[in-house]
């Protein structure tokens, strides 16, 4: 073989070696690109997940942020509002008087029974009224003035006829929803609630302010012939005496809340077949037979027999 082809093969082999070595070198330049595009696609999703959880959370701080001004400013606004309502006078968190202010807007149906209650008796009566308020936030719950009466009995009918009319309204309104009111549904159940709220209100300001009863008081013993009547209107007197004692509701609301369970005794509807009818959207699913006509009489039939029996009543046969 002569020396020109021993170059020419050489030169062959020097060729095809370096084609295998540019040939790895690209394979080993593509793996790296791919491995790098992966490794940079990784580095975008987790950046973006960066991001996002970053606007999530200055969402949340900002929400969060919001709903504290938001509160603050309605807390602000109506300790003003109470502030303003109490005449100016001022009061650590709610305070007594804010307590019976929510207090007077929770049984406002009852303060309105009341006012009415005097109101229409005066109209009975014809007794002239200058002015009457049902219910007002500040200053008395409400009031009806009149002129005076010129008998000791209207005084008297005036003055008491809340105790008849919200406890007559109290007694219907109860004795409606466990004996005769049915219904299934949440709409049931909240007019049953309401039955319940308007009649435990009725009950709550049924009886007479200090001022009715200091009047008939009065009346009563400025004549020396009116003194007797004194065992009706007294104990009246000395309860809303110690109502001004203890705290009228403190009195009065724990009197509601007996009458209520009395009456549900009454209907014998215990507390755990009340709460299953009521949890289970129903209304009136106990024994629903009116009983308190039938007591009432049989109380009146009694009480009439012992006079009759003591000869303060005669028998017409």
């Amino acid at each position: 073989m002569s020396l020109a082809c021993i170059v020419v093969e050489l030169k062959l082999l020097a060729s095809a070696g370096t084609v295998d070595a540019h040939r790895a070198t690209c394979r080993q330049s593509l793996e790296t690109k791919l491995i790098c595009g992966a490794l940079s696609r990784q580095y975008e999703n987790h950046m973006f997940a960066i991001f996002f959880k970053s606007i999530h959370s200055f969402g949340l701080r900002t929400l969060r942020s919001v709903r504290c001004f938001a509160v603050r400013g309605i807390r602000s606004y109506a300790r003003r509002w109470l502030h303003r309502s109490m005449g100016g006078r001022s009061f650590g968190m709610l305070g007594r008087r804010g307590y019976s202010l929510l207090f007077r807007l929770a049984t406002a149906p009852g303060i309105v029974l009341h006012e009415l209650a005097h109101r229409l008796t005066c109209l009975l009566a014809g007794v002239p009224v200058q002015s009457a308020v049902y219910f007002q936030l500040t200053g008395p719950p409400g009031y009806v003035q009149h002129a005076t009466p010129s008998r000791w009995s209207t005084t008297a009918a005036i003055a008491l006829a809340p105790l008849a009319g919200n406890i007559a309204v109290a007694a219907v309104l109860l004795e409606y929803s466990l004996a005769i009111y049915t219904g299934s549904g949440v709409d049931a159940v909240v007019t049953g609630g309401l039955l319940w709220w308007v009649a435990i209100a009725a009950l709550t300001h049924s009886l007479p302010s200090s001022t009715d009863l200091g009047t008939v008081w009065a009346a009563t013993t400025a004549r020396w012939y009116r003194v007797p009547l004194a065992v009706v209107v007294g104990p009246l007197y000395a309860l809303r005496r110690l109502a001004g004692r203890v705290g009228s509701y403190r009195l009065t609301v724990p009197l509601s809340l007996a009458v209520l369970g009395g009456m549900m005794a009454l209907h014998d509807l215990s507390p755990a077949a009340f709460l299953g009818c009521v949890f289970g959207g129903q209304w009136g699913c106990w024994d629903g037979s009116p009983r308190l006509g039938a007591v009432l009489s049989k109380m009146l039939l009694d009480c009439l027999d012992q006079l009759r029996a003591m000869g303060v009543l005669v028998s017409v046969r």
